[in-house]
């Protein structure tokens, strides 16, 4: 499933919560890192340097936790 523009996102040690409820994300497959201006952020190490990449609601799949 897709989220929507209204989810509300919050990122609690590297977990992303839609709404208040544990989302499993499938896509993207990267580490999350935190939520900035309503966008997913996440992190990939590559060598020595790292990059952020912002996520659209709209861009996250994935599934709720049961």
């Amino acid at each position: 499933m897709k989220l929507q523009n209204n989810d509300l996102l919050e990122v609690d040690q590297h977990r992303l919560y839609v709404n208040g409820k544990l989302f499993v994300v499938t896509h993207p497959d990267e580490p999350i890192c935190c939520i900035e201006n309503k966008n997913l952020v996440t992190l990939v190490i590559k060598g020595c340097g790292c990059t952020l990449n912002d996520w659209m609601p709209t861009e996250v799949e994935g599934h709720f936790d049961k």
